[in-house]
């Protein structure tokens, strides 16, 4: 069944134009930075079928120059994750605009 989704996300993806980033992106899927827009497409459909790396991810970021991590929506699950791959790292989490605009 995820086969089947994979397929059909990846031909999904086919319709929509994908440009180089003007940011850096992290893809789950190795943990490393991405910024070619056919290899982006794909390792969205990769990662349907794929574990996510998300320490990977936080730790290049950090590697990166990250030094501050905010999660956006509801829950505190991607912060607690924060927490526990490095307890120095600075995170938030912002769920709603009340978070938004209380954070300046």
């Amino acid at each position: 069944i995820r086969r089947q989704r994979q397929m059909c996300i990846r031909d999904s993806l086919k319709t929509i134009e994908f440009k180089k980033p003007q940011c850096t992106v992290l893809t789950n899927t190795t943990g490393m930075e991405i910024e070619d827009p056919d290899l982006i497409r794909e390792a969205l459909v990769k990662q349907v079928v794929s574990p996510v790396l998300w320490e990977d991810c936080l730790k290049r970021a950090a590697e990166l120059g990250v030094d501050d991590f905010v999660e956006l929506g509801v829950g505190k699950v991607l912060r607690g994750m924060v927490k526990r791959t490095n307890k120095e790292w600075v995170n938030s989490s912002i769920e709603n605009w009340a978070d938004i605009e209380s954070a300046g």
